[in-house]
Order: structure tokens, then sequence, then C-alpha cells
């Protein structure tokens, strides 16, 4: 009996082992060699909104797409930058988060939402007077969780389908490609990045379960935590 006890328990260890390194090379994380150090002088960074793609409509140029993702990149950076107010209420960091409003109002002015924009994340943080920009990238392979973005796929299939004598197949789970990024302006380069890809749910879609699915992670990776001084 105890032998079967101490085998189940190895086996149990091997399965938990490898269930373990499957989960942490599903994601790719990126510290520059002094990352730790250059964050602890930020006091303010900011969330820049987030670009969201549609990859089997990026062949579109339609407006209401175009407003729709605008709409989604506004509600991702919403959930981002709550998220962090709540963490902040918990553990207090140095640095303070800025407005999402006033950071969009500011970008704005500066034409940072017109399609010819050549803003880098260092000019940005010029312009909003801070630190360090985090951005993101949310890249969807189909997002068919709003109904105008539903109903501009559904077109879009519609179209490919008579094009290729096929019919079209109903998506029920996809994945989507997240990728955090915190840029550093004094030393002008980039100090910290986070990539990992995660499956959602059509029926289920929410940028809220998203973001707290996926930025807690990728947040206590982030070179202001104490654990990332083991890097």
């Amino acid at each position: 009996m105890k032998k079967i006890f101490s085998n189940l328990k190895q086996h149990t260890f091997s399965y938990s082992f490898i269930l373990i390194l499957l989960l942490t090379s599903c994601s790719k994380v990126f510290y520059s060699k002094d990352a730790v150090e250059i964050s602890r002088k930020h006091k303010t960074i900011a969330i820049i909104p987030p670009k969201v793609i549609v990859s089997t409509l990026l062949h579109l140029n339609n407006s209401s797409l175009k407003e729709q993702l605008k709409n989604e990149s506004y509600i991702f950076q919403k959930e981002m930058y709550m998220w962090m107010l709540n963490k902040k209420n918990k553990i207090p960091y140095n640095f303070e988060v800025l407005d999402i409003e006033i950071v969009n109002s500011i970008l704005k002015r500066n034409g940072y939402f017109s399609d010819t924009t050549t803003l880098t994340p260092f000019d940005i943080c010029k312009i909003l007077g801070v630190d360090a920009v985090i951005s993101s990238n949310y890249n969807f392979a189909r997002l068919i969780g709003n109904e105008t973005i539903q109903a501009i796929t559904d077109t879009s299939k519609s179209i490919s389908a008579n094009q290729n004598n096929y019919p079209r197949s109903t998506i029920i789970n996809e994945d989507v490609d997240i990728v955090y990024s915190l840029y550093d302006l004094t030393t002008q380069k980039l100090i910290w990045n986070f990539n990992k890809k995660i499956p959602y749910s059509a029926k289920t879609y929410s940028q809220n379960k998203i973001v707290k699915g996926i930025f807690k992670k990728a947040f206590k990776k982030m070179p202001y935590n104490s654990k990332t001084e083991k890097i």
C-alpha cells in the first residue's frame, strides 16, 4: 500500500511539473538587464489605448469596423486601468497611474488616433508628461462577441464563401494573442514585454474576463514587483 501511495505521489509530482512547464512555456517574458532599477524611478506611468486587431478583417476598410475597434480598445484600456487602481489600493506602489480620460484627451489633441500617426512610445511619454507608458496589442483571429463586428464578420464570410464555393462554419472558440510592453522615457528603450496567447469563448466573450485572466498574470511579472528582482 505504501509503495502504491509512493508511486502515486511520484506520478502526481511528475504531472504537476509537466503542467507547470506547459503553462510557463505559453507565455514569453522579456526584461532589460536594468529593468528593476529603471522602474524604481518611475513616478507616473500611463496606459495608452491598446491596439485591437481582427486578423481576418484586416483587408476591410470599413468605418463601422474602425469605430467599433476603437470602442473595444477603450474598454480594454479602462479594464486595465481599473485593475491597476484596485491593485494599488491593496499594495502601495511608488508610481501613480495617469487617468485614462486625461491620457486619451491629450493624445487626441496630438493626433494619436489618426490613421497616419507616427508617435513613438517615447513621444507619447513626453506629451503625457509621464516616466513610462504601457502599450498593448489584442490580436484576435476573429472577434465575434460583439454584434457590430459579428455582422461585419458574417458579411465578409458570406462573400468569401460564395467566391470559394464552400459553406461558412460557426466559430465557437478562438484565441487572442496579447502583448504588453513597458517603455521607459529616460533610457528611451523597451524594458519589459509580455506575450501570451489565450483561448476565449465567443458565447462568454468579455473584455473584463480577458483582462482579469491575463493582465494580472502579466502584472505579476512586471519589474515593479519584487519577485522580478530574481531575473
